[in-house]
């Protein structure tokens, strides 16, 4: 089978990790993979993207040219539709022209020929065997095209000319613009929105990162509801403290009456690639490690509550105390300086910890690489993390596979993933609530090892590579023969198409 996956900026992020080990998985399946992005930095991406890296060859940069917003930063969304579209247009053209070779090469006995099936038995012994038959079945499940289309909705119906598409819906895109004081404000989010619902109910299949997303797909896209089934089998609801996402994710593509089942996809952790605490620490016993937060550095990650986190543990232990103890914060995280985003919010919260005289106990470190980010997550003594409503949060489950309880905000994802004074703290979002919970682990060192201990067998046996693996190969199966959607497919594309090339033309006219 071959898996194209299809995604905006393959940098440094969660949604970004999800898809580079969702490709890891299907090249481990032994799918034929290749990845569609409109940039991909070797300075700033995950290590399997890059250099000797298992997909390093498999990356199709197409699109970089055009621009990620207009004016002043503005039309954002409206670029990444364009830039999305025509990674669309070339996945659709580079699959055509693979059909197109591959039946000339199958007419020229290249291919499995006439009376000759692909293992060289002959075409009878196929027939006349149930062997034969699933032989048959097997090959034409291996000449399939899947595509996985995450993030932006808008060239779902034109990907599904190259095949069964499968969209992971991170969050509702118009969710995510939440300023919409201004009539023209409201006027450009109008028809954006409309096509995210009318794109996203044309997918195959539809995936989502937790059940809490899940709730929030059906709310935002009421008339969804009856394309996809609502039914969900083994779903882990919020504050449960169990993880049963992947036996969801596992179920039949379509639900009953033909409707289409909306999954749960948790994304997964590489366990093995974060190692067990032990005696390679270097921290002293009579120190703690440091509080890490790790994030991109975008305003809505809220991270001037972990500086102020750090302000309130600080008043709370005195100056003394917090010296003995060894008390500082490091926030890392993704960091691009194309994005003015990135770059005006690292300088806010330089200002911040400036303000309430943190400069000496606050580090900040961009684009961490893999090996780095796995020792800070070892050495810390906990991590918080500080977005409300989070769709997943994968930073939760790395920490907690790296034995670091998580200090986290009680809503969205880290419901599903931490479980509350078992591998970690949920608290209100406020500075005394975190710096409280940062407290009782610094005055009380033997709180955090089995706190740690905890959550990285929860990360084993509930959000590992391989739980991970079985459930997206399950929904890759299931893709592999659904039926193509005719006509409405078709005119659709040719929609789109036409969508895509005036898109790209008003973005070059300006």
């Amino acid at each position: 089978m071959k898996v194209v996956f299809v995604h905006l900026d393959l940098g440094i992020g969660g949604a970004e990790m999800l898809v580079v080990n969702a490709a890891v998985a299907a090249c481990r399946a032994g799918h034929d993979v290749v990845i569609y992005t409109s940039h991909h930095d070797e300075s700033r991406c995950f290590k399997e993207t890059m250099g000797q890296g298992v997909l390093a060859g498999r990356i199709r940069v197409r699109g970089d040219w055009l621009p990620r917003h207009l004016a002043f930063g503005r039309f954002t969304a409206l670029c990444a539709v364009a830039r999305m579209l025509w990674l669309a247009v070339c996945v659709v053209a580079s699959e055509t022209v693979a059909a197109l070779v591959g039946s000339e090469t199958a007419g020229a006995g290249g291919g499995v020929g006439p009376g000759i099936s692909g293992d060289g038995s002959t075409g009878s012994e196929v027939v006349a065997t149930r062997e034969g038959k699933e032989n048959k079945e097997g090959r034409k499940k291996d000449a399939a095209t899947v595509v996985f289309c995450d993030g932006v909705s808008a060239p779902v119906p034109l990907l599904r000319l190259a095949g069964p598409v499968l969209f992971y819906c991170h969050f509702p895109d118009k969710l995510l613009c939440v300023r919409r004081g201004s009539v023209l404000k409201r006027a450009y989010r109008w028809p954006l929105d409309l096509l995210e619902e009318v794109t996203t109910g044309s997918a195959s299949s539809v995936a989502v990162n937790s059940n809490f997303t899940a709730g929030i797909f059906r709310e935002a896209f009421p008339r969804l509801g009856r394309a996809f089934s609502s039914e969900q089998k083994g779903e882990v609801r919020e504050g449960s403290g169990g993880a049963g996402g992947h036996a969801a994710a596992g179920a039949v593509a379509a639900g009953g009456g033909g409707r289409r089942v909306l999954r749960v996809l948790y994304p997964p952790t590489d366990v093995e690639a974060y190692p067990e605490r032990g005696h390679g620490d270097t921290s002293p016993p009579s120190k703690m490690g440091p509080i890490v937060s790790l994030n991109r550095f975008e305003r809505k990650k809220n991270l001037p509550l972990a500086v102020e986190a750090l302000g309130w543990a600080l008043g709370e232990m005195g100056v003394e105390e917090a010296s003995r103890r060894g008390l500082r914060l490091v926030i890392a995280g993704g960091y691009d300086k194309r994005v003015p985003e990135n770059v005006d919010h690292l300088s806010e919260l330089e200002a911040c910890a400036a303000r309430l005289g943190l400069d000496s106990l606050v580090e900040f470190r961009t684009n961490v690489a893999d090996d780095a980010r796995a020792e800070l997550l070892r050495q810390a003594s906990c991590v918080l993390y500080t977005p409300s409503r989070e769709h997943f949060g994968i930073v939760p489950v790395e920490a907690m596979c790296c034995g670091a309880p998580v200090i986290a905000v009680n809503s969205g994802g880290p419901l599903e993933t931490v479980v509350n004074e078992g591998t970690g703290f949920l608290c209100d979002a406020t500075a005394e609530a975190f710096g409280s919970a940062i407290v009782r682990l610094a005055r009380d060192p033997s709180l955090g090892g089995p706190m740690g201990e905890r959550g990285r067998r929860r990360v084993q046996e509930n959000f590992s590579m391989e739980s991970f693996a079985g459930a997206f190969e399950a929904s890759l199966q299931d893709l592999a023969f659904s039926s193509p959607s005719g006509g409405v497919r078709f005119y659709a594309g040719l929609f789109l198409v036409g969508a895509a090339v005036a898109a790209i033309g008003a973005t070059l006219a300006r």
